[in-house]
This record gives structure tokens, C-alpha cells and sequence, in this order.
């Protein structure tokens, strides 16, 4: 969501949960809130008086989002190609690692993203970063089996 708004409030943040959205009014909150409307998200904008600011660390922004997100997919994708492909548990964590930095490298961020970019790029960047580990058969299926995964989801 934080990415679809990037281009009318890029300093944007959002609490874990995605219900609170926070930017700095600089005469567009009219137009975030259309857009959030498109997207399928109610708004109501609060006084600041009114909300109970969450402590710094609880705000997260797109990249913030988008590394979660890349971790918790790895952390998933990985062992169940592994569990088909007999990856040898030696390499497992660092294919898992090597996926995870492959797929936040390759999130594009912003609402200018066609919709089945990410699924392509995602699925070619882990193939092209798990090359060293897998070797490039094993890359290739591993580049397969993301763009299967990601195209369940």
C-alpha cells in the first residue's frame, strides 16, 4: 500500500499492522485519501491530538515492509524447494539468505510496478543470485519454482 502512494506522500509510513498510515501534510492528504479509496482502504484522518503515536520503531516504510516480506516469502519458498529438489542441508541457510537479498533487490517499489512485474523479476533475480550455490540448473529451477510460488499467492 505504501508503495501505491509513494509518488503523493513519499515520506509515508505505516504501523506493522498496516492500519495506521503517517506523512506529512504538504496539502495532499485529499488526494492519499482518494487513492487509498481506489486501493480499497477506508481512511479518516485524525487530529494528532487524538492518536496515540506509536514510538519511532514501530513506523515502517516501504523498504522496511518490503524486507520483511522478503525474509518471511524466503523463509517459506526455500525449504519446500529444497524439501523437492534435494538441496544438501549444508547450503540450505545460505540459499535461503542468498533468496532473501534476491527478492528485496528485486521488490520494485513504487505504483508505477506493473502488477506480474514483480512475480518475473523476482523469479529471474533469485535465479541469477542462486547460481553460485545451485549451480545454474539448480538456479533455474529454483527461478521456476518462484515464479510458481509467487504465482499461488
Amino acid at each position: 500500500m505504501l508503495a501505491r502512494i509513494d509518488d503523493l506522500a513519499p515520506d509515508a509510513a505505516s504501523d506493522h499492522s498496516g492500519a495506521l498510515l503517517r506523512f506529512i501534510d504538504h496539502g495532499q492528504t485529499a488526494q492519499v485519501r482518494v487513492r487509498l479509496y481506489e486501493l480499497g482502504y477506508e481512511s479518516e484522518e485524525l487530529d494528532p491530538s487524538e492518536s496515540q503515536e506509536l514510538p519511532e520503531s514501530q513506523w515502517y516504510r516501504p523498504a522496511d515492509l518490503s524486507r520483511e516480506e522478503a525474509r518471511v516469502l524466503a523463509s517459506r519458498m526455500t525449504p519446500a524447494f529444497g524439501r523437492q529438489h534435494a538441496v544438501d542441508p549444508a547450503v540450505a541457510a545460505a540459499l535461503q539468505d542468498c533468496v532473501e537479498a534476491a527478492l528485496f533487490v528485486a521488490n520494485p517499489l513504487g505504483s508505477a510496478a506493473a502488477a506480474g512485474s514483480l512475480r518475473t523479476e523476482c523469479a529471474a533475480a533469485v535465479a541469477a543470485a542462486a547460481g553460485h550455490i545451485l549451480g545454474p540448473n539448480g538456479a533455474r529451477a529454483l527461478g521456476e519454482f518462484v515464479d510458481r510460488w509467487l504465482g499461488k499467492s
